[in-house]
């Protein structure tokens, strides 16, 4: 078990990983996880899901601030994702759960130390664009 395991977590983290990438500034990215932390607000498993990938994205970037930890300690208290895991996989799969979240949170509770870079995108040279028409001589 993973702590980005699911559609939305995956979505979540690669997209703000694209943006850090493309290199979006800490503004940006923090203005896209409110946008984001709003749009999950509606159910409490999503919520725990937006919180818990944004703050390990930052985290692994080195900017992760005292604000979005606070966040996580209280959706690890509160064990929504736990009690759906033990609802619906059952008491392991819920156990399991916790302990990779108290994981997470000792993880990233302290600095890290050697954050990750932007990743330089390779630039490919496009010979066409969508919608061209190619003709061939027969």
């Amino acid at each position: 078990m993973k702590i980005i395991d699911g559609d939305l977590a995956n979505d979540l983290y690669t997209h703000f990983m694209i943006m850090y990438d493309e290199g979006s500034d800490i503004e940006t990215l923090i203005q896209q996880f409110e946008d984001d932390k709003e749009d999950c607000s509606s159910d409490k498993f999503s919520y725990e899901i937006c919180i818990i990938v944004y703050a390990l994205a930052f985290w692994e970037i080195g900017e992760l601030t005292p604000r979005i930890l606070k966040e996580v300690e209280k959706v690890i208290v509160e064990k929504n994702s736990v009690k759906i895991w033990t609802d619906n996989v059952g008491e392991r799969a819920g156990k399991e759960r916790q302990k990779e979240l108290d994981k997470l949170l000792k993880k990233i509770s302290n600095p890290n130390l050697k954050p990750r870079k932007r990743k330089r995108s390779k630039k490919t040279v496009r010979l066409f664009e969508t919608r061209d028409v190619l003709t061939f001589q027969y």
